[in-house]
This record gives structure tokens, C-alpha cells and sequence, in this order.
């Protein structure tokens, strides 16, 4: 009994290795075999084809391993081991892929190498809002090329709901003033953008960030609500984010922030190193791979993480890890633009572990999560309504 379920692991891994890139040998020519069924080549080669996923999930979702074992070892005692263990290991390729913790992301050499490209500002209908320095509010589509003359001699290049920040000449003699722009991205909606020092920023949905036109000084700081991602230039200055939740301090590093009202908030570290200082003046220095975890009764501690999960948002997955359904259609909602509501309060804690691409509609992805969890759904303008 043991052998056949170890086969039909085996051969999900080599699946999965081939498909990743990472498989070679005898490993590979074994990959290679499988593939000689048809069926088992077509999921292979359509993985990535959202529709060809949903259609494959519909079809293994209820995929009952008793029953499954049973027909098994019928098959067995035919000789027909190899073909049935193809199919089945298509099967649980597409149940594993789509409900659990490997769901298409590929990686090489230990980096994530996304297979779809980086989702920008203005996905949605949702347009960003620019407030500039002298108060005036200009709404940023994702059809929008502009440049806008700013204070301080500064130019905002604006491209594809995404900005970037550029200096003109000075003029000798002339005082540079260095005020403020404000950027709201609305629920359905993220952007990037450029600072005038070279910092840049990805913002995700339901997210504000007050950040000066130009820099002046010793010390750069801006303020976020929301949530972001920032790779800090390096230019002798510190630089530091102002969150509700405290302050991060750094030198010239990336790391994300997440502050929504509500909800714990996360400062977590890829590279480089900072400092978390909260309120009260507790501070945690963080290396890479830690995080500062502010739980919404003001409890700081610091985490280990896998740092994917909370980054991978900028190039359009969604990456959860033992996440409550509660946390997963949090994230959800704000990317979409809907309200939840549950008719079984109870399902709100089942567990979700895995990696999936952002569609482009919620439905996609509610079908992917009714069939192998048994929760259904329905839909009406921007309300959701889960229940068993």
C-alpha cells in the first residue's frame, strides 16, 4: 500500500520539477515518460491557462482518495500501473496545484520567477487620487500620459497609473520649495512610483502615502496608510516611514509595510536591515527575513517569515501560509472591491496554504476555493456571500 502512494508522489514531484525547470538525469527522462499520456501532457503544457484550471478543478475537486485507492489497486492486479498512476498523478497535480501549497509558482535557483506580468495602477476602474503641493486633486487613470509641473522645479512624469519624480535645473539663487503630494490608491486599484531621491514604491489597493516633492535636508520621511513596498535609495541619508503602528528607520534597503486600520500591522524585511520603533519607544532591529508584528492590542514582537507572502502582491499572486479564510478575503476584498459577507460564521477560520495567481475577476478565484473546500458562493454587484 505504502509503494503506490509513494508512486503517486513521486511522480506529482517530478511533475512539478519539471515544470519549475529544476529536474535533470534520470529524474528527468522519468518526468518525461509520464508525459507520453496524453491527458497528463495536456494539464502539463495548460497549467498556466486560468480556464484550463478551473475546468481541471471541476473535474478532480471531489477526487475521493478512498475510492481512489480502491480503483487502485483493481488496476493494479489488470498491469495497468503506470497508466492509471499518470492519471492520477495529473489529478492530484491540479488538486495540489489549485488547493494547496504549490499552485504554479516556479522557482529556480531558490528565486520566484513569476509566469504573469506585474499587475499596474488603474486594473480596475478605480482611479488613483493625486493631491499636490499647492492642494490642487488630479484623478489618475490607467489610460493617463501627462507630465504636471510641481513646486520645488520638480516634474511628475505620469505613465500607465504610475508616477515618477524628476528635477529640473535649479535656478541659482532661488529658494526650492519642498512641499507635499498626497496619493490615495482606492480598493481595486495599485500603482508605483518613483521619488524625486530615487526610492521606489509599489502601493497596493486601499492605500494613502503623504511623501515630500523633493527631499531637503538630512533626514527623508514619508507616511503611509496602507499598504507598500519600498526599495530606499542609498544617499547618505536616513530615510523612514511614518506608520500608525510606528516607525521604520532605515538606511538604504527593501522592505514592505503593511498598516490597515483594524487589522495587526507588519513591517517585514528582504533585504538590508531596519529598525521598528513603536509609539511607546519599544524598537526591534530586523535582518532579513524578520518581521515586526504589531498585533491591534499594541503587542510588538518580532517574527521569522517567509518573506513571498507578504511581498508577492507586486507581481500579481496572492501567497497565503496557514492564512484564515477571514485573512485570505481580506486581502481579497481590498484588491476587488467588494464586501464579504458569511452565512456560515464557522468557515471564516478554515486554513489556506498556498500560492495563486491574481485574476482578473473574484469569481475566477472563488471557483478555485468552493470546489476542493465544499464552501459555496454568490455574487451580486460588489457583495459576496460565502456559505456552505
Amino acid at each position: 500500500m505504502m509503494k503506490e502512494k509513494m508512486d503517486v508522489q513521486k511522480a506529482v514531484e517530478l511533475l512539478q520539477g519539471l515544470y519549475a525547470g529544476r529536474l535533470d538525469g534520470e529524474e528527468r527522462e522519468l518526468a518525461e515518460e509520464l508525459l507520453k499520456d496524453e491527458g497528463v501532457r495536456r494539464v502539463y503544457e495548460e497549467l498556466g491557462d486560468d480556464e484550463t484550471l478551473v475546468e481541471e478543478l471541476r473535474r478532480y475537486g471531489r477526487f475521493n482518495p478512498v475510492r481512489g485507492r480502491i480503483v487502485f489497486e483493481k488496476r493494479l492486479q489488470r498491469q495497468r500501473m503506470l497508466r492509471w498512476m499518470r492519471r492520477l498523478a495529473a489529478a492530484a497535480c491540479v488538486v495540489s496545484a489549485l488547493g494547496g501549497g504549490w499552485l504554479l509558482w516556479q522557482e529556480r535557483s531558490g528565486e520566484p520567477e513569476v509566469v504573469v506580468a506585474t499587475g499596474t495602477a488603474g486594473v480596475g476602474e478605480n482611479a488613483l487620487r493625486l493631491r499636490l503641493a499647492n492642494g490642487e486633486e488630479r484623478i489618475i487613470g490607467h489610460d493617463l500620459q501627462d507630465v504636471i509641473q510641481e513646486d520645488g522645479n520638480m516634474t511628475i512624469a505620469i505613465e500607465g497609473g504610475n508616477l515618477s519624480y524628476g528635477r529640473g535645473a535649479d535656478v541659482q539663487g532661488e529658494k526650492v520649495v519642498a512641499g507635499y503630494n498626497e496619493l490615495y490608491v482606492p480598493r481595486g486599484s495599485e500603482c508605483s512610483l518613483e521619488l524625486e531621491d530615487g526610492t521606489k514604491v509599489w502601493l497596493n489597493a486601499d492605500t494613502y502615502l503623504k511623501y515630500p516633492v523633493r527631499f531637503a535636508g538630512d533626514a527623508r520621511q514619508v507616511e503611509i496608510r496602507g499598504e507598500g513596498y519600498f526599495e530606499v535609495a542609498k544617499d547618505g541619508r536616513t530615510f523612514s516611514v511614518q506608520a500608525a503602528s510606528g516607525v521604520v528607520q532605515v538606511m538604504g534597503t527593501s522592505f514592505c509595510v503593511r498598516d490597515y486600520e483594524g487589522e495587526p500591522a507588519m513591517t517585514t524585511l528582504v533585504t538590508g536591515k531596519v529598525a521598528f520603533v513603536a509609539p511607546g519607544g519599544e524598537r526591534l532591529e530586523l535582518e532579513p527575513g524578520e518581521q515586526a508584528y504589531v498585533a491591534t492590542d499594541g503587542r510588538l514582537e518580532k517574527r521569522e517569515v517567509d518573506v513571498r507572502e507578504f511581498t508577492a502582491w507586486r507581481e500579481g499572486w496572492f501567497v497565503f501560509r496557514e492564512a484564515s479564510l477571514e485573512e485570505v478575503m481580506q486581502m481579497l476584498c481590498r484588491w476587488y472591491d467588494v464586501e464579504v459577507f458569511y452565512q456560515s460564521p464557522d468557515i471564516q477560520e478554515m486554513r489556506f496554504t498556498g500560492n495563486l495567481k491574481r485574476y482578473s475577476t473574484i469569481e475566477t478565484f472563488l471557483k478555485l476555493l468552493s470546489v476542493p473546500c465544499e464552501i459555496k458562493y454568490t455574487v451580486k454587484g460588489n457583495t459576496v456571500v460565502l456559505y456552505k
